[in-house]
C-alpha cells in the first residue's frame, strides 16, 4: 500500500457537513421554534457549521445572527448522524442546550428577516406538528438528554445508545 502525502490524503477524506443548533425553553416550558425563509417546516435556532469553525461556535454565531440573542451554548445534548433522502450525502446534526430564557432575554429578541418569517414559543405537541418527523425525533431525545443529564447519539433521529 502505497503512503500518500497528507494533504493528498486529507483531500481524500470524505466531507459531511454538520449543524449546530440550541434548545431554548421559556419559564412555562415551552420550546422556541424558528420559522426559516429559506424551508418549509420550523427548527430549533441553528444552522449550519462553516469551515473551521466548531459546531460549538456555529451555535452561538447562529443564534446570534438569527435572535440577536449573545448566549453561550451549554452542553452537548445530542448527536445525529442523518442519511439525506434520495441523495448520497449525509450529515452530521446538534443540539446543544440553551437553557431557560428569561422574560429579560425573550424581550431582547429580533429576528433576521432574511432568514426568519418568525419566531414562537410553543408545546412539546405543538412542536411535533411544526417540526419533520427527524427534528421532531432529535428534538425529544434533546428533551430528555436535558432532563437526564446526559449526551445521546442518534442515527436518523433514533437514540442508538
Amino acid at each position: 500500500m502505497t503512503k500518500l502525502p497528507r494533504e493528498e490524503y486529507l483531500q481524500s477524506l470524505d466531507k459531511k457537513p454538520a449543524s449546530a443548533g440550541m434548545l431554548f425553553r421559556n419559564t412555562q416550558n415551552e420550546i422556541l421554534l424558528v420559522e426559516p425563509t429559506y424551508k418549509e417546516n420550523w427548527d430549533i435556532p441553528g444552522g449550519v457549521v462553516e469551515k473551521n469553525e466548531s459546531p460549538r461556535k456555529t451555535a452561538k454565531r447562529e443564534i446570534k445572527e438569527e435572535l440577536s440573542l449573545d448566549i453561550e451554548p451549554g452542553a452537548l445534548l445530542c448527536i445525529d448522524y442523518k442519511k439525506l433522502k434520495d441523495s448520497d450525502m449525509d450529515s452530521y446534526q446538534m443540539i446543544f442546550d440553551g437553557g431557560i430564557l428569561s422574560d429579560e432575554q425573550i424581550a431582547l429578541i429580533r429576528i433576521d428577516p432574511e432568514e426568519l418569517r418568525s419566531c414562537s414559543f410553543v408545546s412539546n405537541a405543538k412542536a411535533a406538528t411544526l417540526l419533520r418527523p427527524t427534528m421532531n425525533k432529535r428534538l425529544n431525545a434533546a428533551i430528555d438528554a436535558q432532563q437526564n443529564h446526559c449526551t445521546y447519539y442518534l442515527e436518523g433521529g433514533q437514540i442508538i445508545n
